[in-house]
């Protein structure tokens, strides 16, 4: 459906009298608008997702931190008797639980962030094939007599385009 645009007759005179081929072009805008609404909505959410996979990973190296002080504590205490020996005995085990959860976790996280990183990709090539469309459309367009309301749509959609491209590219810039 989409890119099948005809090439107009010299002079733009079969564009201008033909009112189903403005009905056209309407509808392929309207269908890139969703399409650009749809790739906006799916970068959010990998934006959300990412912050979450970084807070956890915070949170695992803060308890990670606070256990390895308190095997220290424990190795401090020691000298007082076998029962701190125990204790440190299970708090180094426990630490090494939760290093091998860490461990785990960090590779999961950074295989989706991979995973993430090539669904921006894609989607970036989607919006730079969206915009593409978009000039495409215009230029057809400049050959049938366009309403107001439909200029300032293409306005609009050529600025959320590039908005969502420099959020991609925000977006990269953090992963």
């Amino acid at each position: 459906e989409r890119g099948n645009f005809a090439p107009s007759a010299p002079g733009g005179e079969a564009a201008a009298e033909d009112p189903a081929r403005s009905e056209n072009h309407s509808h392929q805008l309207q269908s890139l608008q969703d399409e650009n609404a749809r790739l906006r909505e799916d970068v959010r959410a990998a934006n959300e997702w990412m912050s979450m996979a970084v807070t956890r990973m915070e949170e695992m190296g803060n308890e990670n931190e606070s256990l390895s002080r308190a095997l220290e504590e424990a190795r401090a205490n020691a000298k007082v008797g076998s029962s701190a020996n125990a204790e440190a005995i299970s708090l180094r085990n426990e630490i090494q639980r939760i290093q091998r959860d860490a461990d785990a976790s960090r590779i999961s996280v950074q295989n989706d962030l991979k995973a993430k990183d090539e669904q921006i990709s894609q989607q970036q090539v989607t919006m730079r094939n969206l915009e593409t469309k978009i000039q495409e459309m215009s230029q057809s367009l400049n050959d049938v007599a366009l309403t107001t309301a439909q200029t300032e749509e293409l306005a609009s959609l050529k600025k959320a385009n590039k908005e969502a491209e420099e959020w991609i590219a925000s977006a990269v810039k953090h992963v």
